[in-house]
This record gives structure tokens, C-alpha cells and sequence, in this order.
């Protein structure tokens, strides 16, 4: 992967060619006017207007709102806690999701914590992370996406703050042991078991 900022101003002709996995984040919100036109020839996947902080590559989703969703995640810490009021470009903002592969394969990640202002988690967010053992995941959650947990054999314990539980797909925890502790709210254990949960 590379993030490119925005003080790069051109970019020659097939810059990035023969990058057959490369994924390429940038912070211009489209292709700058100096960059050459085959600058990417083999059309490796682009994000625009991404703006990184920290360990985590996040994606404006709602300016007027401050809303933002981590669309990947760069660092190698075991234990992962994601802020929920990140400051961008001098503003506090609030992060709302959590995108498609955002956490994929991170190899290192034993525990990951998610804010109540995460609303949805995308699809293979977590898929891969072989080490993860601990799910902590906030009040505001509505959503989680296929195979977000997918390849994640060691969870032994997870929590889920939010009453009401969020829409799963058949896939969403897959490979992770039936009989582990899940953890949510007592009110509303009822709703939970006849969700498959």
C-alpha cells in the first residue's frame, strides 16, 4: 500500500505500473491535473480523499458532520483501541464505520476495542487476524458485515454494547468457536439468542 499526500503535484506516466497488489490511497479527492494520465496503467484500486493520522487511513463520509470511517489500518499493536473522536485537519470528528478489509491480516492484533460512535463494521473488516482473542465493540453498532471476523480461530471472548443487536450475515463470525463468552447487555439476551448469536 502507499499513501500518496497531497504535496505531490505530478506524477509521471506509468509510475506506478507492474504494482500488480498495490493499493494506493491519496489525499486529493481526484486525480490532480499535473498527473500524468496513464500514471496508473495496471488500474490498481485508488481511494481519493483519504486523510491519514496516527496508525489509521481514514475516508471523509459526511463532511457537515465531521464523519469519518477507518478504511485502513497501519499499525502493528496487539491491542488495538480505536478513538472515537479523532482530530482531522484541526477538527474533531467522529468515526461512524469501520470499511471492507480495514483490519485484514493484521497478524499482530490480539484485542480490539470499538467506540459506541461506530456504527458499522464492513465486510472481512477483521478477516484474518489469526491472533485476535478479544472483540470490544461499542453501543452504537447496527451492522456487521460478512466474514468480518472470518479466519479469527482464537476469539475466546466478545462483547457487543448495544442492546438491540446488530445485523449479521451466516458468515459474519465464522471460525470462531460457538461455545466461547459472549458478552451483552442482560436486557435484551432474548433478542440476541434468536438471532443466532
Amino acid at each position: 500500500q502507499i499513501i500518496i499526500p497531497n504535496t505531490v503535484t505530478a506524477m509521471g506516466q506509468g509510475a506506478f505500473g507492474g504494482c500488480g497488489s498495490l493499493s494506493i490511497y491519496c489525499a486529493a479527492t481526484s486525480k490532480p491535473t499535473q498527473w500524468s494520465s496513464d500514471w496508473n496503467p495496471d488500474n490498481r484500486p485508488v481511494v481519493w480523499g483519504v486523510k491519514a493520522e496516527g496508525d489509521f487511513i481514514y475516508l471523509i463520509t459526511n463532511a457537515a458532520r465531521r464523519e469519518v470511517s477507518i478504511i485502513k489500518y497501519t499499525g502493528n499493536s496487539s491491542n488495538v483501541v480505536i478513538p472515537s473522536k479523532p482530530t482531522i485537519n484541526g477538527l474533531q470528528c467522529n468515526i461512524t464505520g469501520i470499511g471492507d478489509y480495514a483490519f485484514a491480516e493484521c497478524g499482530n492484533m490480539k484485542q480490539i476495542i470499538i467506540p459506541n460512535s461506530v456504527q458499522i463494521i464492513g465486510n472481512y473488516a477483521f478477516a484474518g487476524c489469526a491472533e485476535l482473542s478479544q472483540i470490544i465493540i461499542g453501543s452504537g453498532i447496527t451492522s456487521i458485515g460478512e466474514s468480518a471476523f472470518s479466519g479469527c480461530g482464537a476469539v475466546s471472548y466478545i462483547k457487543i454494547g448495544n442492546a438491540t443487536p446488530p445485523t449479521i450475515s451466516e458468515s459474519t463470525f465464522e471460525d470462531i468457536d460457538k461455545w466461547i463468552t459472549v458478552d451483552v447487555p442482560c436486557t435484551n439476551i432474548d433478542a440476541y439468542m434468536s438471532n443466532n448469536y
